[in-house]
């Protein structure tokens, strides 16, 4: 499991620039409301816990049994 937070000046360009990784690793990385998948699997914090943890760029990175240089350069995509 890896937790990391997405730059940006505002919380709304947190949530932009974490929409848009979504968007960029999808569907090789897929979104669900749940961490119950051998495939890794993303989960903005936000959207799940809402105003208990309210951080508009963060996203949980549940690693599956892909392989690891294909998911690094998904994620190296993404960020990019």
């Amino acid at each position: 499991m890896i937790t990391f937070d997405l730059a940006g000046a505002t919380p709304a360009e947190k949530r932009r620039n974490r929409d848009r990784f979504i968007a960029a690793v999808y569907p090789e990385i897929r979104l669900i409301p749940s961490l119950g998948d051998n495939h890794t699997i993303l989960m903005p914090v936000e959207a799940v816990w809402g105003t208990k943890y309210p951080e508009p760029g963060m996203i949980r990175l549940s690693v599956g049994f892909e392989e690891p240089g294909s998911l690094l350069e998904i994620i190296r995509r993404g960020l990019e």
